[in-house]
């Protein structure tokens, strides 16, 4: 058995760093065919995918769009969750779960719902509208463990901010928030990497080669008769390192939050 376990860990492993293995010695493949050798290996294609004109302003746009999108979405969720855990009714059920279902939707079906309506208020082509789609995406499952996390929290300590005197404002603020930072740090850990990755509605509502999300900007390396396959994996290696780094940041809140909310009260 324990060979066995040995060797279902391996094919794990192998399948959760084996494409970033190969990303990586793509990368660093000199010239511009697609090499993926231990040998000759070169950083070209990162000197040359950092010193384009257009690299910075994509990636300043999807780290603008993606901060605003986490911190929005704790903004909007925090309070949206604290009201569904504490006023319960059929109505407010029905809410939580038409929330639920609005997340579980086709993006493709949301893009062509909104299309008529962002090019009729003059919004096409203006990355603001990502943040829109974004909060889409993040608010309702956010909202849900947020919600399930504040209905573990006894009542009596609202009861007893209130009775000091603290207002809403003051209790979300200053105890609410902070004895709920684990599920906070998850929910807008979480929405960080959404957001980043977002893909198809910035393909559809945005324009240009240089006011694209990263996930789109991959695509300017591919030619009408040839692709830079290094240049292109050097830069797909550029913009998975914020998900890394943040990662890294919050995952020991990510277990904790998510954990928090998995009982739904």
């Amino acid at each position: 058995m324990r060979w066995l376990r040995g060797g279902i860990l391996l094919l794990v492993l192998l399948l959760a760093w084996g494409p970033v293995v190969f990303l990586l010695l793509a990368s660093f493949a000199p010239g511009t065919d697609f090499n993926v050798s231990f040998s000759n290996r070169s950083v070209n294609a990162y000197t040359s995918v950092l010193g384009l004109s257009g690299v910075g302003s994509i990636l300043l746009l999807t780290l603008t769009v993606t901060v605003a999108t986490a911190v929005l979405t704790v903004v909007i969720a925090t309070p949206a969750a604290y009201a569904f855990a504490r006023y319960r009714s059929r109505a407010s059920t029905l809410a939580a779960n038409s929330l639920l279902l609005s997340w579980i939707l086709p993006q493709s079906l949301i893009a062509i719902a909104y299309f008529q309506l962002v090019a009729q208020l003059n919004l096409y082509g203006k990355p603001e509208i990502l943040v829109f789609f974004g909060l889409l995406q993040t608010v309702p499952l956010s909202v849900w463990v947020l919600r399930s996390a504040f209905t573990n929290i006894p009542t009596e300590l609202d009861e007893s901010a209130f009775l000091d005197g603290a207002g809403m404002t003051r209790f979300l603020t200053t105890i609410l928030v902070p004895i709920s930072m684990p599920s906070i740090a998850a929910v807008c850990g979480y929405s960080f990497l959404l957001a980043w990755q977002m893909y198809l509605y910035p393909l559809v509502f945005l324009s240009g080669a240089k006011t694209q999300m990263a996930t789109v900007g991959v695509v300017n390396f591919v030619g009408e008769w040839s692709t830079n396959y290094p240049e292109m994996m050097a830069f797909s290696v550029i913009i998975t390192v914020p998900v890394m780094v943040v990662f890294m940041l919050v995952q020991r809140y990510i277990v904790t939050g998510l954990t928090a909310g998995a009982v739904i009260g």
